[in-house]
């Protein structure tokens, strides 16, 4: 390897997907388009062998172009089923970019992964049956802004890296400083990297500590170590290259600070009842060959290369790859069968304003003409049908499906008891005219309910009045007991009205998670938690849009506990702004 160029992150994890391209399944390059991003992609295409498939595929590509199917024109021409490889297929052991990749439809996106995770795509369609051998290296260039959703999470979750085009380090990105047969070597020497049982121990306990829940992720993690010994001329994974993985795989991914030894301590002891049970005592002894690394010295060292804007990013585009694209009733829009986008076909006779699919229909009807060909002529009373030069039945028949967004209702449950209350009151104040604004734009309602005191009330019915909204909001009180499964129980009427009405309810729960006034008013921390529990349970049977901010000093289990109990996105906020509070929102629930 060449001294004279730096090896920064960006030619690393371009050395690395050249080493393990199939192993670490790709990158996200986040940025707009421009000549840094260029750059990048053209370094990584010059160092790639001259027969490696390099394909772009297109945002809105169908399923034809992209799993395969029957090649209607060669079809019609030879009068027997012609089928065509996919995009995928031709892309094997070479290189799929993604262009414009946050807007991908879910249905190409979930294609994409099952082929990435069998490493073969496999063609069931119009009545026939192919598979192709597909090892990809996928490259996803998500062009999002800050108020935008951005890729597929089930797709970033498969890639390993997450680089940001904008980076300086891109500029300075040249040519990498390995040469061709190092690449080689490096390729030959990882089938036999030695890895020992504490490398993954230790990359998942960094995963535990920085909130990643994927199972992907410590294994794509061990890849990147690898692929970094093997770019160093070495046999073995040591403590330089987990610390490299650790860096550029799972910080990337992080949904909350790492909580070193000194602020374990620091914080309030909570009851016996929410006490974690103790670590259990582990009588492993380290591997004699190799000194174990704690993976304390994996975090520390991590952290220390954290972006300044870092923190950021975790609250306000982690809860944004979680967010399920069409999940549940009213997922961010429906089909229908009049208006609205395009997005695939199905089955069924037109009626009813159903548009017939001209193109769909051949395509079910040629395969079998051979067949029908030797079936008997029809016959009429008076006379014989002419026979056609194509025979269409009504199970051949497809209709058009679009896709029709609907609008939503955006539901504030704040907690407005305690001598906090001021506090989260304001913050919930700012968020609420803030959104209000944007919703107005976007035809989506705001709702306010408070619960205080033993009991909940709609403060702010559902509305996009921005004079009614601030005269409710001014005049919010707060103070008194926890009554929270009075509040979910409140929410859950108003949703389910929302619902009646034909929008999607979007709820926003801001609190600390002390719930001590039980559903009969009574007063009692147990009794009052476990119906808040019951009521959360309740709730996320329902499937609604769910994010539970944590408003406590320090993010607590309990809290934790509840926002599982309803299903919900958990974003800890000790110190919670308005506009932060409408960031989080939007990149969680709005789209």
């Amino acid at each position: 390897m060449s001294d004279e160029q730096p090896v920064t992150d960006a030619t690393l994890v371009l050395g690395m997907l050249l080493t393990d391209p199939v192993g670490l399944g790709g990158a996200v390059l986040v940025g707009r388009p421009g000549y840094l991003r260029d750059r990048w992609l053209s370094v990584f295409q010059d160092h790639l062998a001259e027969e490696t498939p390099f394909r772009r595929l297109p945002v809105n590509i169908d399923d034809d172009r992209l799993i395969g199917g029957l090649d209607i024109v060669a079809t019609l021409t030879s009068m027997k089923p012609v089928v065509a490889r996919g995009v995928l297929a031709e892309c094997h052991q070479g290189v799929a970019i993604l262009p414009m990749a946050e807007r991908l439809l879910p249905g190409t996106a979930a294609r994409i992964c099952a082929v990435m995770d069998s490493k073969s795509v496999t063609c069931e369609r119009e009545g026939i049956t192919r598979q192709w051998p597909a090892e990809i290296c996928v490259i996803a260039l998500d062009e999002h802004v800050e108020d935008e959703e951005g890729i597929s999470p089930d797709l970033e979750d498969r890639l390993a890296f997450s680089i940001f085009t904008d980076d300086p380090e891109c500029a300075a990105l040249n040519k990498l400083p390995w040469s061709e047969n190092d690449v080689g070597r490096a390729r030959v020497r990882l089938k036999n990297i030695d890895t020992q049982n504490t490398d993954i121990e230790h990359l998942v306990n960094g995963c535990l500590a920085l909130g990643i829940d994927s199972m992907r992720s410590p294994l794509l993690a061990l890849r990147a170590a690898c692929a970094s010994a093997a770019l160093e001329g070495r046999d073995s994974v040591n403590q330089s290259d987990l610390e490299t993985a650790a860096r550029l795989v799972l910080l990337p991914r992080a949904r909350q600070w790492p909580i070193n030894a000194d602020e374990q301590e620091e914080q309030p002891q909570e009851s016996m009842e929410e006490q974690p049970p103790p670590e259990p005592q582990d009588d492993q002894q380290p591997s004699p060959d190799r000194e174990a690394i704690p993976e304390e010295v994996l975090l520390q060292a991590a952290a220390a290369s954290l972006p300044p804007d870092l923190l950021n990013r975790l609250y306000t585009s982690s809860l944004s790859r979680r967010k399920a694209r069409g999940g549940g009733r009213f997922g961010g829009g429906g089909a229908g069968n009049k208006r609205g986008r395009p997005i695939g076909v199905r089955r069924g006779k037109p009626g009813g304003g159903a548009r017939l699919n001209i193109l769909a229909t051949l395509k079910a009807a040629v395969p079998w003409q051979g067949i029908r060909k030797k079936a008997p002529e029809h016959h009429h009373q008076d006379f014989t049908l002419p026979t056609p030069r194509l025979r269409v039945y009504p199970d051949d028949l497809h209709l058009t499906r679009y896709k029709i967004k609907h609008e939503s209702t955006v539901i504030f449950l704040v907690d407005a008891s305690g001598s906090a209350a001021a506090q989260r009151l304001a913050e919930s104040k700012g968020a609420v005219e803030l959104l209000l604004s944007q919703c107005y734009v976007r035809r989506d309602q705001v709702a306010l309910l408070a619960f205080r005191g033993k009991d909940a009330e709609v403060l702010l019915p559902p509305t996009r009045a921005m004079a009614r909204a601030r005269r409710e909001l001014a005049a919010l009180p707060g103070g008194g007991g926890t009554p929270m499964a009075a509040g979910f129980q409140a929410t859950a009427r108003l949703a389910e009205d929302v619902e009646r009405r034909g929008r999607r309810p979007v709820i926003v729960v801001m609190t600390d998670g002390r719930a001590n006034i039980a559903s009969d008013g009574t007063p009692g921390h147990a009794q009052a938690t476990e119906d808040a529990e019951n009521t959360a349970k309740f709730m996320q049977a329902r499937r609604w849009e769910t994010l539970f901010i944590d408003t406590s000093r320090r993010p607590r289990r309990k809290a934790r506990e509840i926002a599982d109990a309803l299903g919900a996105h958990y974003l800890p906020m000790p110190h919670a702004s308005a506009h932060t509070l409408n960031d989080a929102i939007r990149g969680t629930v709005l789209s």
